[in-house]
């Protein structure tokens, strides 16, 4: 009787396993800054640079695991990139907007900007990208942007912004703000005499 509840036990362990595996398999492939280059060397690759806080990019994942299952047997593979931990990849490709989707055949990314719908990317992959704006891949350690302080500044007020939803300009400018007033008050106070000053007279000696 023990024999045969444990092996009910580990049968059912074994099931959940088996449809947990199920339930969490996914057919995106996930693109990092250390397999980017070696994977996509070959083959046909819809990217989908995304930020987990995105609501866009929320709804999108359901209609983009669909599509890569769908899309499995016609060469063409789907990915995703998380610009939050893929900093390196997000500035290589200029990220400005999650999410930006864009399709790497030979070499050359084409811009997709349209309805994200299974059907819509499946016409694109097949031959829509044709007629898209296109770029040359850019190599590892170049970017889109020169590479100057100014455009780290940019890059970083962009993401900030997308993040927290107000421009970190304003953060700035009332911190600057309060320390200038701040200073002045202490200097103020500071000067400032204690008590009444009387004035002095100055006495002649006769």
């Amino acid at each position: 009787a023990q024999s045969r509840t444990y092996t009910q036990i580990t049968s059912l362990f074994l099931c959940a396993f088996l449809f947990f595996a199920f339930v969490t398999s996914s057919d995106v492939i996930i693109l990092t800054d250390k397999n980017f280059d070696q994977l996509t060397e070959s083959g046909e690759w819809l990217l989908e640079f995304y930020a987990p806080w995105c609501g866009h990019c929320k709804n999108l994942a359901p209609t983009y695991e669909e599509l890569a299952t769908n899309l499995k047997l016609s060469g063409v593979k789907v990915a995703k990139i998380d610009c939050t931990v893929e900093k390196g990849l997000s500035k290589r490709f200029g990220i400005r907007g999650f999410p930006t989707i864009k399709f790497l055949k030979e070499g050359n990314l084409y811009d997709y900007n349209q309805e994200r719908s299974v059907q819509r990317f499946t016409d694109f992959v097949t031959s829509e990208w044709k007629s898209a704006p296109s770029s040359a891949l850019p190599a590892k350690g170049e970017f889109y942007s020169d590479d100057s302080l100014w455009s780290e500044f940019k890059y970083s007020f962009v993401q900030f912004e997308r993040q927290f939803g107000f421009n970190p300009v304003w953060l700035f400018a009332g911190v600057f703000v309060f320390a200038v007033s701040f200073s002045l008050l202490i200097g103020y106070f500071c000067i400032l005499p204690e008590g009444p000053v009387t004035p002095r007279l100055d006495v002649k000696k006769e």
